[in-house]
């Protein structure tokens, strides 16, 4: 066993090990005639953030960065499954759209308890759609400075 012992500002609430959400069923038909299907809204809740580090020299904690990491997908989240012509778009609560493996924009650190809203959605990748089951697999990191 090997591991390391970081120091964090903020402690991320987990209900789960696996989050695991459901987009629902969505006709081919809707995702060619809009380019998308629905919004489906998730979060990262952070409690207990401290803005102080122990070390007393470091300077507080101001800012953090959240990065979604997944399959690439032109610039989204690769699905995988039956279906196919789809990707998972991710964007945070001002539209920021995220792509594997890059940081959205820094964000300001709070004290206490964060709520961080993002939406999800079927998006086309600009091959045939075809209908079926679809799933992907993405993590997420927090980075604070």
């Amino acid at each position: 066993m090997t591991g390391s012992i970081v120091e964090t500002p903020c402690a991320i609430e987990v209900g789960d090990r696996d989050q695991t959400l459901f987009m629902g069923n969505h006709p081919v038909s809707k995702i060619i005639r809009e380019g998308q299907g629905p919004k489906k809204e998730f979060s990262i809740r952070l409690f207990g953030c401290t803005l102080t580090q122990l070390d007393p020299s470091k300077p507080d904690w101001k800012n953090f960065k959240v990065m979604f990491d997944g399959e690439e997908d032109k610039g989204h989240f690769k699905t995988s499954g039956m279906a196919s012509g789809v990707a998972v778009r991710i964007s945070d609560h001002v539209g920021n759209i995220a792509s594997p493996g890059v940081h959205l924009p820094e964000r300001d650190l709070m004290a206490d308890n964060m709520h961080l809203k993002y939406t999800l959605n079927l998006v086309g990748n600009q091959e045939i759609l075809q209908a079926g089951d679809h799933q992907l697999s993405i993590r997420f990191r927090i980075d604070y400075n």
